[in-house]
């Protein structure tokens, strides 16, 4: 729904997934105008500080980190699917990154 809302209000939308097996369902049902693998370093390198907004919707551990750093200064992390511990470096957020 993140990314019907998000087209909706005529942003450029990427999808982040953790298999390239999400990528046809997130730009041709879902209307993402891009897909990247979690696990590619490449491609994450690619967003570094270029996102504005992330809506995270994994429920399970895993480290944020790597998100915010996609993030630009005073960009906004929302948590929808709420792991049992948030784990984030200080430094990353003394960067202006923002977790809600």
């Amino acid at each position: 729904m993140a990314v019907k809302f998000g087209k909706a209000f005529g942003l450029n939308v990427t999808v982040l997934g953790t298999s390239e097996l999400k990528r046809d369902e997130a730009i041709s049902l879902l209307g993402a105008d891009n897909f990247v693998v979690s696990s590619d370093k490449t491609q994450m390198e690619s967003l570094k500080n270029s996102l504005d907004f992330i809506v995270d919707t994994a429920s399970g551990d895993h480290p944020f980190d790597p998100y915010l750093g996609l993030l630009k200064v005073r960009g906004i992390m929302a948590l929808v699917g709420f792991p049992r511990e948030i784990r984030v470096h200080p430094a990353t957020l003394n960067l202006g990154k923002h977790l809600n």
